[in-house]
């Protein structure tokens, strides 16, 4: 069995290029501590130094050299394998992006339009899941990336690429008792009739029920679903609330001017990101899009579709 995976080999050569694991983590928009994690497993599973290590530079030792020279070799060879089952396939370039439904409404959306614009030779692939599943999921390669909600163990586990930040309504119709406060408190919540998207897979459900537990309160949840025409639908025909981000029901205010947001206080954050599995090795499809985002994000274009 091997003992290395390609892409330990493709940042080693990278920071060989380069210099410096700052300037290869920066062109392989990567963390530096991947390039090192990498670098150091390297090191161990074959008991070498790869590098002479001083505070301003890093050489290569001996066998640094002898392993520069074989990998540069292997990752031509598999490139140019890759290339020959992508013509044997015939397939379109893809990139499969697990999206939860609210932000694939307000976030997504532009993001496809804008990108398919500049790239119509790569298809991005929208497969609908929580940002709880997209993770599972994308440990498990069933994805190739995911815009899910950040938190401590999200940005511990993934490389992280925020995009955006947004907070939590509590959406109720027009007839709710609660339908003209300016703000609601948890306190406010007890008794009221709730409805979540599903917490095994949706962040935002889990940031509910966090808070409540916070207060020492139980919500009493009438819905758990992940299906925002029920939500929406449960919300003005059977005078409950729900948990909805800021960005996405200003997108449908137009289409549902009934449905109110109320904001939260103190605020649920929520903020949004892009998450790749930091051992993967990027394609030249994911390269591109991953450029077009920073771009975007920088422009702060990723709303104006």
């Amino acid at each position: 069995m091997l003992n290395y995976r390609l892409s330990q080999l493709y940042y080693f050569c990278e920071v060989c290029r380069t210099g410096s694991v700052t300037k290869a983590a920066e062109a392989l928009h990567i963390t530096q501590p991947s390039i090192s994690s990498a670098i150091q497993s390297l090191e161990k599973s074959y008991g070498v130094a790869l590098f002479h290590r001083d505070k301003r530079h890093l050489s290569l030792t001996a066998e640094g050299e002898q392993l520069f020279e074989a990998a540069g070799k292997l990752l031509e060879q598999a490139e140019t394998l890759e290339t020959e089952l992508y013509k044997m396939s015939h397939r379109t370039r893809k990139i499969r992006i697990g999206v939860s439904p609210m932000i694939s409404v307000f976030l997504f959306l532009p993001i496809f339009n804008q990108f398919t614009r500049l790239h119509p030779e790569i298809t991005l692939e929208m497969l609908e899941y929580g940002s709880i599943e997209s993770c599972a999921r994308l440990l498990n390669h069933e994805l190739d990336m995911a815009i899910v909600i950040g938190n401590d163990k999200v940005r511990e586990t993934f490389q992280w690429m925020p995009l955006m930040d947004t907070t939590l309504l509590f959406c109720v119709g027009r007839s709710h008792r609660l339908a003209e406060a300016r703000e609601v408190r948890t306190e406010d919540l007890e008794g009221e009739r709730l409805i979540l998207m599903k917490t095994t897979s949706h962040e935002t459900g889990a940031l509910v029920v966090r808070r409540f537990e916070e207060a020492g309160m139980h919500p009493n949840v009438i819905l758990q679903s992940n299906q925002l025409a029920l939500i929406r639908q449960y919300i003005r025909n059977y005078n409950a609330g729900a948990f909805l981000m800021k960005d996405y029901l200003s997108f449908i205010s137009d289409e549902f001017p009934d449905i109110i947001g109320i904001p939260i206080v103190p605020p649920i954050r929520i903020p949004i990101g892009l998450i790749l599995d930091p051992g993967s090795r990027l394609s030249q499809p994911d390269t591109a899009f991953l450029s077009f985002l920073r771009q975007a994000v920088k422009d702060g274009t990723l709303r104006n579709g």
